[in-house]
């Protein structure tokens, strides 16, 4: 007694049946697991700066020469920013922590510029030195910096924590909009 399946009247046998039915699972599970890398990887491309078009963004402020990044959307810019960073010692991208959100800023034509604070990466002087005004100083550096470079489209800010001291300091003169982003009201509230 033979056990079988006859399919377009080719007879197979239930172990031939059953290895094509392994065989389809498994071109399947190679399919989906192809299409989850390939999102994986398409998603990983957010957390990396270097495809990006960019050029030195160096200036001075309170007699330190200051380096940064300025990362330029494929087309011409819409509008153009600077990050100002939180309390400590951040490099011009926050240890990559910034690459989701620069990218997000060039995928929707929108310049950013970062630098290191000073003493950090290859910025001179020393962040721990600087008071707000300082900062609020370097802020419209910066500023200045990216009106040399763009000069017809909006010119803004995007700070964080600590920028909520910093970005207050800036004029309509400076700057043409201002983002705050997790800001820090007083120091009370920042240690709550």
């Amino acid at each position: 007694m033979q056990c079988g399946v006859s399919l377009s009247g080719v007879e197979m046998s239930v172990f031939q049946v059953t290895s094509m039915k392994f065989r389809f699972g498994a071109i399947v599970a190679l399919v989906v697991a192809m299409v989850a890398l390939g999102l994986a990887v398409w998603r990983l491309a957010d957390q990396d700066l270097s495809w990006r078009n960019s050029e030195p963004f160096d200036f001075v402020s309170g007699g330190n020469a200051i380096t940064g990044t300025l990362w330029l959307p494929d087309d011409d810019p819409q509008a153009a920013i600077v990050l100002v960073h939180g309390d400590s010692a951040q490099d011009r991208t926050s240890d990559d922590g910034y690459a989701l959100l620069i990218n997000a800023f060039l995928d929707h034509g929108i310049a950013v510029a970062a630098w290191d604070k000073p003493g950090v990466g290859t910025s001179g002087g020393n962040w721990l030195h600087q008071s707000m005004p300082d900062r609020v100083d370097e802020t419209r550096a910066a500023l200045r910096n990216l009106h040399k470079r763009f000069d017809r489209v909006a010119l803004g800010a995007v700070g964080f924590s600590q920028a909520g001291w910093v970005l207050p300091g800036l004029t309509r003169d400076d700057a043409d909009f201002l983002v705050l982003i997790g800001a820090a009201v007083s120091w009370h509230d920042q240690g709550d």
